[in-house]
């Protein structure tokens, strides 16, 4: 995931499915949390993605839906992929 609103909630759905339901430990959803982002998306988690910690996936588990899926946000650059 690079950031972009659009792709963001299949993403999830594909990460809560092949990663989550296949995995227990929070350091490998970390890893692999790292592993499948670029860019922006990785930048607001990049801190995290070191501790390793039940509450650092808590914390990106926040972070994430709050910068890119919020729907107001999701709703305008839907609104602006459609006007070009």
């Amino acid at each position: 995931f690079s950031g972009y609103l659009l792709p963001y909630p299949v993403w999830l759905r594909s990460f809560e499915t092949i990663i989550e339901g296949q995995t227990e430990k929070m350091s490998q959803r970390l890893y692999y949390l790292g592993k499948y982002m670029i860019g922006k998306s990785k930048e607001a988690i990049s801190g995290l993605l070191l501790m390793e910690t039940e509450d650092a996936y808590k914390q990106v588990r926040e972070i994430l839906p709050d910068r890119f899926g919020n729907p107001f946000l999701v709703a305008d650059a839907y609104r602006k992929k459609i006007s070009k």
